[in-house]
């Protein structure tokens, strides 16, 4: 029999004072240090607990004349949501099985916005964020995120009162971290100024788009966006206009939107409005022509605050920053260029201190290390270019292999980066196209990549290969697809 724990609520495996874990300082946490409490979880439950209450209210006023059973399409909305990709999405299958009758198309959008809401609740309460040590802790502060999104997507049925209240119930959330305070400025600061809008997702977009030379213009999927780019046009040196519609393939809501991306004084500026008429755009034009010596006061005075490269995705954000400064960073490391037969000369030296188990000296270590490393990075950053078919790996094995043996760690701080941005450039083209010389491209960097022991994240390819492999079509050519089963491998994924 199962015990009853504190309160008549239930016990857990986790902790003696049963679900106390997740709303009290029942003593319990991870990571914490002397002198520290959890009597944060209390209000923050009681803030969550708030927010799912005026939820629920809203929902049962709004939803019950639209949908069939409200809770049975809440659970169905999950299995969809996981279940099919932002590429095959469409609301009108969900909605056409829950609605009562038809609807307009903005109804359509309000009632997808409920049930995304219905989901971020779920999901806020996630049990890491009442597990540790603090209320500043990354496990709690996702958990608000989730809360701040839920806000975010009923603005309009909410009002100030709601969010205010919840403000005022977190801030009795008080942080054993002095400089964090409490749990509404926590909230401020790590979750509302941090917010992964559309228009830093729009300004992200045509940022890589401007460094890299990508194509803008047309239609295209970025997160869980569909971005199509209607028109781009430079305006003025270092500044370019863009016109574009946006649809959010969660909730199906449609904008149309005027992107600026000004380059002022060797920094990146974003700003984004909503698109009124061409009027409009024309009144940019003339602001824009007419205030050269004062331009970002004055975009900030007509558009708003403005987006940079600090508010942007992490992963983007370096991948902006090696491609912007590549050429000024080389230029800061002094190495000296051996030829193939030297370098060889060497592995032969390391290969005999490893074959006899002996340490090399330590005041050759490090430039032995930086021999190897600066060859890896080399080679790596060439397979861009290179015959895939034609050239010989054997060389940079034998490096990597060495480097292990020698128990000299390799700088994957430099090497890392070079290999996933390798796979993330190459993998749409290989895998959706099935590329025969991209397939073959993956399929050796991701050899070397398990070969030298790096790893990175592989979600994406990983989703993108299970979801060719289940649309695969039966004339598909046979060589493209044992490369791709190859990879497949690779990947864990089981394909036979």
């Amino acid at each position: 029999k199962l015990k009853k724990g504190n309160d008549g609520l239930g016990s857990s495996w986790s902790c003696v004072h049963g679900v106390d874990r997740w709303r009290k300082n029942c003593g319990c946490s991870t990571g914490g240090q002397e002198g520290w409490n959890q009597k944060w979880r209390t209000p923050l439950r009681d803030a969550f607990d708030f927010l799912r209450d005026k939820l629920f209210e809203k929902v049962e006023f709004f939803l019950k004349d639209k949908i069939k059973d409200v809770w049975e399409a809440r659970n169905d909305y999950i299995n969809y949501f996981y279940n099919v990709s932002y590429e095959n999405r469409n609301n009108e299958h969900f909605l056409k099985k829950h609605l009562k009758s038809s609807i307009s198309e903005e109804e359509k959008v309000k009632v997808m916005k409920f049930f995304e809401a219905l989901h971020m609740e779920l999901l806020m309460y996630t049990s890491c964020g009442w597990f540790f040590s603090d209320i500043s802790g990354i496990e709690t502060v996702q958990n608000m995120k989730y809360a701040y999104h839920l806000i975010f997507l009923m603005d309009e049925f909410f009002g100030d009162d709601v969010r205010n209240e919840f403000y005022s119930i977190l801030s009795k959330a008080k942080s054993n971290i002095l400089d964090y305070e409490n749990g509404s400025k926590i909230f401020e600061d790590f979750v509302v100024k941090k917010y992964f809008s559309i228009d830093i997702i729009l300004f992200e977009y045509f940022l890589i788009a401007e460094r890299e030379n990508l194509k803008v213009e047309g239609e295209r999927l970025y997160y869980f966006y569909r971005i199509e780019c209607i028109e781009a046009k430079n305006l003025i040196d270092n500044l370019k206009r863009y016109v574009v519609k946006t649809k959010n393939l969660i909730t199906g809501e449609e904008k149309n939107c005027v992107v600026i991306l000004l380059f002022f004084e060797k920094k990146y500026y974003g700003f984004v409005k909503k698109y009124k008429d061409v009027y409009f755009l024309k009144y940019i034009e003339k602001i824009i022509k007419a205030s050269k010596n004062n331009l970002l006061s004055e975009l900030k005075d007509l558009l708003g605050n403005y987006i940079t490269i600090k508010d942007i995705n992490q992963n983007v954000k370096e991948r902006f920053l090696n491609n912007l400064f590549k050429d000024k960073m080389k230029k800061l490391h002094k190495f000296i260029e051996f030829s193939k037969t030297e370098y060889i000369s060497y592995l032969d030296v390391i290969e005999l201190y490893s074959e006899f188990g002996a340490n090399i000296p330590e005041i050759d270590k490090l430039a032995v290390r930086e021999l190897l490393n600066n060859y890896v990075l080399s080679q790596l950053e060439n397979i861009r270019n290179i015959d895939i078919e034609k050239y010989d790996f054997s060389l940079l094995i034998r490096s990597i292999k060495l480097a292990r043996k020698a128990n000299l760690k390799l700088d994957y701080r430099d090497i890392l980066p070079v290999i996933r941005n390798f796979v993330l450039e190459n993998m749409e083209e290989a895998i959706l196209n099935l590329d025969k010389k991209s397939l073959k491209k993956l399929n050796k960097i991701i050899d070397i990549s398990n070969l030298s022991g790096i790893d990175f994240e592989k979600y994406e390819i990983q989703n993108l290969i299970f979801e060719k492999l289940l649309n695969l079509k039966n004339n598909t050519r046979k060589e493209e697809v044992n490369l791709l089963f190859d990879l497949a491998r690779k990947f864990n994924i089981y394909i036979d």
